[in-house]
C-alpha cells in the first residue's frame, strides 16, 4: 500500500505550474478572525454567579520571595510576603466540585455562597504573516469565548446566603 505523499504549501514543487495565491490566504485569515470575533462576548459577560453548598475547606498559605541574581549559584534571596487561598468541596452543581478562591481564608464550610467564576477562555487571534512585523506576530490580539464548566473553578468574588437567599457577607479574591 503506497502513501500519497502531500507538498507543503509554499513547497517549490506545489508552485510550479501555478502561483499562489496570497489574497485568498489572507482572506482566509481574516474571515477566521471575524469568525472568533462575532463568537467573541465581552469579559463582563462571561462572570457568571453559581450557588452552592460549601462541604469542606482547605486552607494554603506559601512565602513569596524574590532574588537578587537570575543566573549562577550563591544567588540570596529575600521573603517579600506571603500569598493565602483556599479549595472548597462543594456541592449542588450539574459540574463543579470544587472552588478555589484566591486571598483570605473565608471560614464558609456549612454555607450557601454564590461564587462568581470566569466562565470563559482567550482565542488568540490570527495576523497576516506576509507583512506583519516580529511584535504583531506575537501580539496579535485576544478575544473571549464562553466555555463550559469544569470540575474546578476559580471563584472571583463569594457572597454568603443567609437562609432567605439574601447575601450576609461578600468575598473578593486578591487582586480583584
Amino acid at each position: 500500500m503506497t502513501k500519497e505523499k502531500t507538498d507543503p504549501l509554499f513547497s517549490t514543487k506545489r508552485r510550479r505550474g501555478r502561483p499562489v495565491d496570497f489574497s485568498e490566504i489572507v482572506a482566509n485569515i481574516q474571515a477566521e478572525n471575524q469568525r472568533k470575533i462575532d463568537q467573541s462576548k465581552p469579559q463582563e459577560e462571561l462572570i457568571v454567579p453559581l450557588e452552592v453548598l460549601v462541604e469542606s475547606a482547605e486552607f494554603r498559605s506559601a512565602d513569596v520571595t524574590v532574588s537578587d541574581q537570575f543566573i549562577g549559584v550563591g544567588h540570596r534571596e529575600y521573603r517579600t510576603g506571603q500569598v493565602q487561598g483556599a479549595t472548597y468541596q462543594v456541592s449542588g452543581h450539574d459540574v463543579v466540585r470544587e472552588l478555589s478562591f484566591a486571598g483570605g481564608w473565608p471560614e464558609i464550610v456549612g454555607e450557601n455562597v454564590r461564587a462568581y467564576v470566569f466562565k470563559g477562555k482567550t482565542v488568540e487571534l490570527s495576523v497576516n504573516p506576509f507583512n506583519a512585523s516580529p511584535y504583531e506576530m506575537q501580539h496579535a490580539g485576544s478575544v473571549y469565548h464562553e466555555r463550559d464548566f469544569e470540575e474546578k473553578e476559580q471563584a472571583l468574588r463569594i457572597e454568603v446566603l443567609d437562609e432567605n437567599g439574601k447575601v450576609s457577607r461578600t468575598y473578593k479574591a486578591a487582586g480583584r
